[in-house]
């Protein structure tokens, strides 16, 4: 046989090899369920207290990011359980995200993006790449197709490398990190995603996802 037969033949046995590595349709469904982190609301105090974010939020599992100023006001309401169901707070502060309760959540929004980035390189292979352990990834919507084994196999993946994965709202050009603002976006967010939904108009969105 001749060498270049033998090399087509090895191409191929290692495309069918990486293909069935990355299938996603043969992999199990990801344990859990979307979660929300809302980026902002609509009412006066910030603290999602109208009856569409509340129809939107899981208690428990779903966050809401609020500004520096909001905060205090904010978790008074919560530790009363006054007018909001039980949900987790994240803090924005430049480029880092902090989380108040029940357990510490800070991301580098470059280090997320960069994590992204890594696992292109690699996850072909089924590597999580270091930049990625036990940190947070930002998958853009429109950047979907570039996710080794998205959406089922690529969460196996990281949910066994402790990355908590944020589905953000279409890649900007100005580099600012968006959440969806569009009921007519939800059809791109696949049935299988079981991370974290960036979630601009909680009031309208949310409630249309937990329907």
């Amino acid at each position: 046989m001749k060498f270049s037969t033998v090399l087509k033949l090895a191409i191929v046995a290692a495309i069918i090899v990486l293909s069935a590595m990355n299938a996603s349709w043969v992999a199990p469904q990801p344990p859990g369920v979307l979660r929300l982190i809302a980026t902002k609301t609509t009412d006066e105090d910030g603290c999602a207290t109208l009856a569409g974010a509340q129809k939107a939020f899981v208690a428990g599992a779903d966050y809401l990011v609020l500004d520096q100023k909001a905060a205090p006001r904010c978790l008074q309401l919560d530790q009363a359980q006054i007018q909001m169901p039980k949900r987790k707070f994240i803090l924005s502060d430049a480029k880092t995200y902090s989380a108040t309760q029940p357990e510490s959540w800070v991301w580098d929004t470059p280090a997320a993006r960069t994590c992204y980035d890594e696992y292109f390189k690699l996850g072909w292979l089924g590597i999580v790449p270091q930049a990625c352990r036990g940190k947070t990834m930002l998958v853009p919507l429109d950047g979907q197709l570039k996710i080794w084994g998205w959406p089922k196999r690529f969460l196996a993946r990281m949910n066994a490398a402790d990355v908590r994965v944020i589905l953000t709202g279409p890649t900007r050009t100005d580099g600012v990190m968006s959440g969806l603002e569009d009921i007519g976006q939800l059809p791109d967010v696949p049935r299988d995603f079981t991370g974290y939904l960036l979630v601009d108009d909680i009031e309208h969105i949310g409630p249309a996802i937990r329907r």
